[in-house]
């Protein structure tokens, strides 16, 4: 082929390459930008459907999965039918084992629930006897009596399926005076070991609180009587603490000497919520003007020597005046204990008293005034009445050059109240001022006097000291010296007399040349001690 017909055709082949390679990017740009528009388009529709109503106007919203107690229930296995299949009547639940199983099921769905969600779906009273079999299952509030405490196992096969040993029936009198029986996991030691005793003449009556399921009605004697379930009945004993509502039972637990444990949290945080039902003035009004302050604290029998602790003191009024050195603020971090007890934080405010040296008294309170000041170190006299809980041992500071490497703990009571009120202290004496103030000039001017009069004698001192110095570096003072500061007359014996120093001719003749000292004219050479005649 001749050489220009090979060119052409290599320009050919060169050309339709260049075209290919151009018609496949072109391809590939329009297939991006048809994607783009795709995603931009979708997009678009995407936000357009999203400001849409979910479902058409007028339609209502779902309900909520949890509405109450009884659908809580459903999820922790006590369902709709099973509360239907507990049977009405006046047969005990505890004598038919159909009906005990579905008690035992009911007190463990009950134990499931926490604090926060007793306070929040807990109902006020109502009447029960015309909402069932609908309201089986609701979660009240119940308030009374307690007049009788028994102790039930149920069968070994039971217990162990359930790990439930025993449980607790309990005869109560509701307000209104309305019989009742709660079914309890929980109650104050003393009212179930003293069923274990002998019968006492005097009928047990103890003030109650409780979070009650409604189990059922039973007709006893024409009357209805009303069953519940509680996961623990709370004793408010007599006393101011009880008329606040506050578990005097869950004292049990708490710890004298101790740091503030696990056990001490529910009586400490229910004692807290207690005290946020009352007002500080009531408060004071209802403490005794007086406490000896010393018996809060551990103390020895005098004959026994046995150690004392304050245990009877529990729940105690106590009101005191003193100095506060430290008021801090605690938060609560936990959501469940917010939700159950009603607040998020409280203070923790040491107080010193005149009557204990060396040991603060230490408040938990809801409040502090607005003008008290917060921090670790304050100076202010406040009046504050709380309810003393237990001994507490707390963590003492050790300084930076402390080598003792084991934690140390200092006692001191602790007491949870309401709020601190501040004392207003008394305005200094003019007079007083006026005096303390001329003591004060007086002493400057003393001190300034004698700071004075030291550094005379200091300098004095010195002169004597420096005068003698020179003296003995000097030399004793020259005569001619002397004689020409006092008169001719004083010294007119020196004058006439002989001189006392030898003159310039008898004093010896020191060579300060390296060549040894030759003999003077006139002088005889006189041998030498190394080299005389032999």
């Amino acid at each position: 082929m001749p050489m220009n017909q090979r060119d052409s055709a290599a320009r050919d082949r060169q050309a339709r390459r260049a075209c290919l390679q151009t018609a496949w990017q072109l391809c590939a740009m329009w297939v991006v930008v048809v994607s783009c528009m795709t995603v931009g388009i979708d997009r678009a529709w995407g936000w357009a459907r999203s400001t849409e109503p979910d479902r058409p106007p007028g339609l209502a919203q779902p309900e909520p999965l949890i509405r109450g107690a009884r659908d809580l229930l459903k999820l922790y296995g006590m369902t709709d039918q099973r509360l239907n299949e507990i049977a009405d009547g006046d047969v005990a639940l505890v004598d038919n084992e159909e009906q005990q199983v579905l008690l035992l099921r009911m007190l463990i769905g009950t134990k499931r629930f926490s604090l926060g969600d007793l306070r929040r779906y807990a109902q006020p009273p109502g009447e029960w006897s015309k909402t069932l079999p609908a309201s089986r299952g609701e979660l009240y509030n119940l308030r009374g009596h307690v007049t009788k405490v028994e102790t039930i196992a149920p069968p070994a096969r039971l217990a162990e399926r359930f790990e439930l040993p025993r449980y607790y029936r309990c005869e109560v009198e509701l307000e209104g005076k309305q019989p009742a029986v709660i079914y309890a996991l929980n109650v104050p030691k003393a009212w179930h070991e003293s069923a274990d005793a002998p019968p006492s003449t005097e009928p047990l009556r103890e003030r109650i609180g409780a979070a009650g399921f409604l189990v059922r009605s039973v007709n006893t004697a024409g009357q209805t009587q009303f069953e519940f379930t509680t996961q623990r009945l709370a004793w408010y004993a007599a006393g101011p603490l009880g008329d606040l509502e506050a578990d005097a039972g869950l004292f049990e637990t708490v710890r004298n000497n101790a740091p503030l444990e696990a056990g001490d949290t529910d009586s400490f945080y229910d004692m807290l919520a207690a005290c946020g039902r009352v007002t500080s003035q009531q408060l004071l009004r209802l403490s005794p003007e007086t406490y000896p302050v010393a018996t809060m604290f551990p103390r020895r029998h005098k004959q026994t020597r046995e150690i004392i602790e304050p245990q009877s003191q529990r729940g105690e009024l106590i009101k005191l005046t003193g100095t506060a050195q430290r008021a801090v603020k605690i938060h609560l971090e936990d959501p469940d204990k917010i939700a159950a007890y009603g607040f998020d934080h409280y203070f923790e405010v040491e107080v010193w008293h005149a009557d204990v040296v060396g040991n603060p008294i230490v408040f938990c309170l809801r409040k502090l005034p607005k003008e008290m000041p917060v921090g670790e170190r304050i100076s202010v006299d406040v009046t504050v009445a709380g309810f003393f809980l237990k001994t507490w041992a707390y963590r003492i500071n050790k300084s930076s050059d402390s080598t003792d490497e084991k934690t140390r703990f200092q006692i001191a009571p602790l007491l949870i109240g309401r709020e601190a009120l501040l004392v207003p202290r008394e305005p200094p004496n003019p007079y007083l001022q006026l005096a303390g103030g001329l003591l004060f000039a007086v002493a400057v001017v003393g001190a300034w006097i004698g700071v004075a009069w030291s550094q005379r004698e200091d300098k004095q001192f010195h002169d004597r000291v420096i005068r003698r110095v020179v003296i003995e570096v000097d030399g004793p003072p020259q005569l001619d010296g002397l004689a020409s500061v006092a008169t001719d007359t004083q010294f007119h014996d020196y004058h006439n007399a002989a001189p006392l120093l030898p003159t310039d001719h008898e004093l010896p003749q020191i060579n300060t040349g390296s060549s040894p000292a030759q003999p003077a004219a006139g002088d005889e050479a006189k041998p030498s001690p190394d080299h005389g005649e032999t």
